[in-house]
């Protein structure tokens, strides 16, 4: 028998069993559905955020809301943001139980002077947030880009990022 001969046998022998596994049960490793509720508990350095968020459909996609606060976030503005109070919208896409990906509008209010009471402003931007996690516990970066507003003419565009852990309970189907 020629070495090409041998080589066609062996690859029949692999292609003949595929079509009748193929007709078997298929078998994943967990779940591919996401909880009809969820609420999220996010915990960085110095700040907290909790927020609720409900699927749609059967699909892997939910919409939510939530508040968040931070002491002192890192952010990219050239002056400081001292305790910024927000609220956020978003989508959330979650392919496997074992990656959410959010996205949406962010608004916060914030001090951007440490001694001065009416020292106020406004940040106004998007959010987007990719964690990995196991069953309940999600850690992962989460960015908020826009612009902040302070005092007489100080209008910037920048950052605020942090990295958070994620408790998510989910309830119903």
């Amino acid at each position: 028998m020629s070495f090409r001969t041998r080589t066609g046998l062996v690859g029949l022998l692999f292609l003949l069993p595929c079509p009748a596994l193929a007709q078997g049960p298929e078998i994943r490793p967990f779940p591919l559905t996401v909880k009809r509720n969820q609420v999220t508990l996010d915990a960085g350095l110095l700040s907290l955020g909790l927020a609720y968020a409900r699927r749609i459909g059967a699909g892997p996609w939910s919409l939510g809301a939530g508040l968040w606060w931070a002491w002192e976030p890192r952010i990219t503005f050239k002056q400081n943001i001292y305790e910024p109070l927000g609220a956020e919208f978003f989508a959330r896409y979650q392919p496997l139980p074992l990656v959410q990906l959010e996205a949406g509008p962010s608004v916060a209010r914030y001090f951007w002077a440490d001694d001065c009471g009416e020292c106020t402003g406004t940040f106004v931007g998007g959010r987007a947030s990719a964690l990995i996690g196991y069953r309940v516990v999600f850690l992962g970066p989460s960015v908020r880009f826009g612009r902040a507003n302070g005092g007489a003419d100080r209008l910037e565009t920048g950052l605020i990022w942090v990295i958070q852990a994620r408790l998510a309970l989910g309830w119903g189907r």
